[in-house]
């Protein structure tokens, strides 16, 4: 008997960075031979040029988010552990711009660690951009950051701690310098007050 199936797939780990690979190349035939013959010249978002491996670029805006919970796409087991909030924050967005997957150029958009400023890295440039244009671009990759990973928790914990550290250092530092500056400013007045005597 023949009836409707649905299939649906779970994470059961997630790394610290989720790494998300768009399909932007289809494959199959060769040249633009195989296209026109094909009577496929309608704009579907494939480009008309068909590589010589026979893949084409799959063009065209694919609607992404700045922010992601992916809680729905975690099993129920890993989602009772420490993703009882898994919210993913967009950090990176890789653009390729091409005919198809032998060639073509790519350009990285990439937030600063607080996410608040955006830059457009195109080789040898690099340019501030608004997010509205990061959110517009044709991804390619997207790179978001799992908030509360544990392995994040680990590396922020190990950061604030050798950040304390070093305000501990500098400060003692500090002391020293003015305990050394005090004790050379008593040397110089106790000398001027036995030259005047």
């Amino acid at each position: 008997k023949v009836g409707k199936a649905t299939k649906t797939s779970k994470l059961a780990s997630i790394p610290p960075i989720l790494t998300l690979h768009l399909k932007r190349f289809r494959y199959g035939g060769s040249g633009r031979a195989a296209r026109s013959a094909s009577g496929n010249n309608s704009d579907n978002g494939v480009s008309d040029y068909v590589g010589p491996s026979g893949s084409a670029k799959v063009e065209g805006h694919v609607k992404f988010q700045s922010i992601l919970d992916i809680k729905p796409y975690l099993t129920p087991k890993l989602q009772d552990t420490d993703f009882k909030k898994a919210i993913c924050r967009l950090f990176a967005v890789v653009v390729h711009s091409g005919k198809n997957s032998h060639s073509g150029h790519y350009v990285t958009y990439v937030a600063n660690m607080k996410g608040k400023d955006w830059w457009k890295m195109d080789d040898g440039k690099v340019v501030r951009v608004s997010l509205n244009e990061v959110m517009q671009a044709e991804a390619y990759m997207l790179f978001y950051r799992v908030t509360n990973h544990p392995v994040a928790t680990q590396l922020r914990e190990a950061a604030d701690a050798k950040s304390a550290a070093s305000v501990r250092i500098m400060d003692a530092i500090k002391r020293k310098d003015e305990e050394a500056r005090a004790a050379e400013e008593k040397k110089r007045a106790q000398a001027k007050s036995a030259a005047l005597a």
